[in-house]
């Protein structure tokens, strides 16, 4: 286990000399047709689509991935709706904190109704390994880290944290979690998983916001929404290494495609996915009310990038 690193500066200091990137138009997308045109899909359609969570009205909206145009959407299943993910054979993972307790529904790729559902309390964050486990962090009064097997309702690693939110895995097996603790929200790392749930403590960059979304690039860097804002943390995890994209109000999620590519970001307060290329930062296209986004609490791509 490496030792424990100190608490980093927070934002104000961890991010000086980094500046958002402006905002440019892909001029390919400018003359697309309508994005409510139903365009004619099959199994194949839904594993290149972007899927947005609508949580106000229970449901996820589907778009295709290239010109944005309506596939379908997701009510049977959904219920107050917190977060999103994509495995590598397409499934989608939604977390769901119902009035009795909650749970993350799994859709096989193209279905409209859950195939599978595991077990949670209080459900926030989701994230999956490229070996299908799934990992969810439960709010109160649980408090917790779970792995499940694909397809399986059993917990089989649990670990108890303050306030967990949102969760991502590595190629190595490493877990991220973003947790609320005294010190604001902070970063933590499960070197190896969650084995020991004896997890190196990262950083922390402010008090003030927490969403249900954490991303990785292939390179490891963590890539985490805070309020306006969306963070590269690159490792050893110790400092905020840049801000990406710009024009936001209230980040709710973000994904990477395979490729890392475009990175997606949900926007809460916009109510807005606004599609950037992670290369260079540039704003490629900005979806919202016409593509039937009613209210943008989280985003994924497939094919996702899951390691």
């Amino acid at each position: 286990m490496r030792p424990f690193r100190a608490l980093a500066v927070f934002v104000g200091l961890a991010v000086a000399g980094c500046a958002g990137t402006n905002a440019t138009p892909a001029p390919s997308l400018a003359n697309q047709a309508s994005p409510l045109i139903r365009v004619k899909h099959d199994k194949a359609s839904y594993k290149r689509a972007l899927y947005v969570l609508n949580s106000a009205s229970n449901e996820v909206q589907i778009l295709s991935n290239t010109y944005y145009r309506q596939l379908g959407t997701i009510t049977d299943g959904i219920s107050n709706p917190q977060a999103e993910t994509v495995d590598s054979r397409g499934n989608l993972y939604v977390t769901n904190q119902t009035s009795s307790s909650g749970d993350v529904a799994e859709y096989a790729t193209g279905a409209t109704s859950p195939s599978f559902t595991y077990s949670a309390t209080a459900p926030l964050g989701v994230a999956v390994d490229r070996h299908g486990n799934v990992f969810a962090v439960t709010g109160y009064p649980s408090y917790t880290v779970n792995q499940y097997r694909q397809g399986v309702d059993r917990v089989v690693a649990s670990c108890q944290m303050n306030r967990p939110k949102a969760v991502a895995v590595d190629a190595n097996g490493n877990v991220f979690v973003e947790a609320i603790t005294d010190y604001g929200i902070t970063f933590f790392e499960f070197v190896g998983g969650l084995g020991t749930c004896s997890p190196t403590l990262l950083l922390g960059i402010g008090y003030n916001y927490s969403t249900f979304g954490l991303a990785l690039d292939a390179n490891g860097d963590l890539i985490a929404p805070y309020g306006p804002n969306v963070y590269v943390i690159d490792p050893p995890y110790s400092t905020i290494t840049k801000t990406i994209g710009s024009g936001f109000s209230n980040v709710t999620g973000v994904s990477l495609n395979k490729k890392n590519n475009f990175l997606f970001v949900s926007d809460s307060g916009t109510n807005t996915v606004t599609v950037i290329d992670y290369q260079t930062g540039a704003t490629v296209k900005q979806l919202g009310v016409p593509y039937g986004i009613t209210q943008a609490s989280g985003v994924v791509d497939a094919p996702n990038a899951v390691y």
